[in-house]
């Protein structure tokens, strides 16, 4: 099937849209479950009952898995758009967004990365992801927003 759009504007438009990304996007440090790392195991341990022939002491290294990603950033600012939908539209689904929330934009990569992230910190805060991705691009999905909750300290 024919594309109103030839493939080398697609590549125009996509460019662009990046762009926009690579220009506005900020650093955000994300921190993951911390790996357990064994450095030192017995061959002859039994770990079905626990118990062990030649007692060998085991390390076991917890390993903060951590890095920085790239995101574009939006803070809610404006009280009077607090609701998810319109509020000129006659809908049952009144969804509030809860006070503070952030709402941020990663590429691709940086969907790999905070997928598994369990907090990430920017401006001196450190933010839980509190919703579901949501995927977005031009052409095909190439944008991921995720909403954010500031965390107690």
């Amino acid at each position: 099937m024919s594309s109103l759009i030839p493939d080398s504007e697609k590549i125009l438009l996509q460019n662009a849209f990046d762009s926009v990304h690579s220009t506005f996007a900020r650093p955000i440090y994300y921190f993951k479950e911390a790996q357990t790392v064994v450095l030192q195991t017995n061959p002859s341990f039994n770990s079905i009952y626990g118990q062990q022939n030649n007692a060998v002491n085991k390390t076991i290294k917890k390993v903060i898995q951590s890095g920085v990603f790239n995101a574009r950033i939006a803070y809610d600012t404006d009280k009077a758009n607090s609701y998810i939908n319109d509020p000129e539209i006659d809908s049952q689904l009144k969804l509030k967004l809860p006070d503070g929330y952030v709402r941020i934009k990663v590429d691709s990569s940086g969907y790999k990365t905070i997928k598994e992230t369990k907090r990430v910190i920017f401006d001196d805060r450190t933010f839980s992801i509190e919703s579901d991705v949501r995927p977005h691009g031009l052409f095909k999905p190439s944008y991921y927003t995720f909403f954010l909750l500031p965390t107690e300290k």
